[in-house]
């Protein structure tokens, strides 16, 4: 754990942080083409401390479960191999995936809300949830997370249909680039700036 942390400090200092000190304006605030060239800078710098973040948080949770004796240690699926966003999201961060579906969905559905609708509503939450988390320690509130995992539901109902198989695996992790962690560091590129 040690390790990572300092392989995570070494990518924001090399990478991430010299592409902030050419800023000298909030993200909102800047020119459409230094957007997307800071988006484009900041994609790969960005998904591959999204990587160790995961790998750096379940170790964590192992470590924790080792020290307390805990004995289902199944805190996420093979989401890296997931077919499309669905099956991803529901192999992601199972201890989540199941407490949303015993005190949100279920709460839901016996209170006679359709199961799609259900599902609607607790990925909303969730969404609202990640944002909420990200912009109260950074008192900033642009939605962009928010606005990234509402794209990425659409992308799974318009164009999960037509691909499949190693299509769709490309198509989750071209979201994981493009999606909310590149979002989460628009909000720490405007905490930097201001």
């Amino acid at each position: 754990m040690v390790v990572v942390i300092q392989i995570m400090v070494g990518i924001v200092q090399q990478w991430i942080e010299p592409i902030f000190q050419r800023s000298d304006n909030p993200f909102s605030g800047i020119d459409i083409t230094l957007r997307v060239e800071h988006l484009v800078s900041l994609a790969a710098p960005t998904h591959f401390l999204w990587l160790l973040f995961f790998f750096l948080s379940h170790s964590c949770l192992n470590f924790s479960a080792e020290l307390l004796r805990f004995g289902d240690r199944h805190f996420y699926g093979d989401w890296w191999n997931a077919p499309n966003l669905i099956t991803f999201w529901k192999n992601w961060n199972i201890p989540f995936q199941k407490w949303s579906h015993r005190h949100l969905y279920s709460q839901l559905v016996d209170r006679k809300v359709s199961p799609s609708q259900a599902e609607l509503l607790v990925f909303l939450m969730s969404a609202a949830l990640f944002e909420y988390l990200i912009a109260l320690p950074l008192h900033i509130c642009h939605l962009w997370i928010f606005l990234t995992m509402v794209l990425e539901l659409l992308v799974a109902v318009f164009l999960g249909s037509y691909f499949h198989g190693n299509y769709g695996n490309g198509l989750v992790w071209l979201c994981l680039l493009l999606g909310p962690p590149l979002a989460v560091t628009t909000y720490f590129h405007d905490h930097y700036i201001l």
